[in-house]
C-alpha cells in the first residue's frame, strides 16, 4: 500500500487532434509496479479525468503500487480539438498508451475505464496489448460490433 500522497505531475502530451491535458501520478515511496491508463466517460455528457469513478479507478491503482496516467480527450478541458465519436477518443487513448510506453517499458501497463471510457480501453486494448483490463459499467449496448475479447485478464464492473 502506498503510504504517501502520491508524485503529481500535470502532462501535455502530443496527440492526433493537438496536445492532451492529463495528470501523472506515481507512488512517491517505491518505483511503480506497473502504469495504469485511466479513461473517462462520455465527454459530451461532462466526463472529464477529474470524474469520481475515474479518481476512485485512479486511487486503487495507485494503492497496487502503480502509477496512473489520466487525461482529458479532446476537446475536454485543456485538451485541443473536439469529440470524436468515439473513434478519436481511442486514437488519443493511443497516443497517450504510447508515450506511457516509451517511459516506462519495462513494466505492465493495465488500461481502465468508465462507461464511455471502458468502450475506449475496449478499443484501445486490441492495438495496445495490455496486461490487465478494468472495466466499469461498459455501455454495453453501445459497444461497436468488432471489439474482440480481451487477450488478457479482465476484471468488468457492471451495477
Amino acid at each position: 500500500m502506498t503510504s504517501r500522497a502520491p508524485v503529481v505531475e500535470a502532462l501535455r502530451l502530443r496527440g492526433p487532434a493537438g496536445l492532451i491535458q492529463g495528470r501523472k501520478e506515481c507512488p512517491a515511496d517505491r518505483e511503480p509496479r506497473g502504469v495504469a491508463l485511466v479513461c473517462h466517460p462520455h465527454p459530451l455528457h461532462g466526463g472529464t479525468m477529474d470524474n469520481k469513478v475515474v479518481y476512485t479507478l485512479a486511487r486503487s491503482f495507485l494503492t497496487l503500487g502503480c502509477a496512473v496516467i489520466r487525461f482529458n480527450y479532446r476537446g475536454v478541458g485543456a485538451s485541443e480539438g473536439s469529440y470524436g465519436d468515439g473513434i478519436g477518443e481511442a486514437e488519443d487513448a493511443d497516443a497517450v498508451a504510447t508515450w506511457i510506453q516509451q517511459q516506462w517499458p519495462d513494466i505492465p501497463l493495465f488500461l481502465g475505464g468508465f462507461s464511455f471510457g471502458a468502450m475506449v480501453v475496449l478499443t484501445a486494448n486490441q492495438d495496445l496489448s495490455p496486461d490487465g483490463l478494468v472495466t466499469v459499467a461498459p455501455p454495453v449496448a453501445h459497444l461497436p460490433a468488432d471489439i474482440s475479447q480481451p487477450g488478457c485478464p479482465w476484471l468488468v464492473m457492471q451495477g
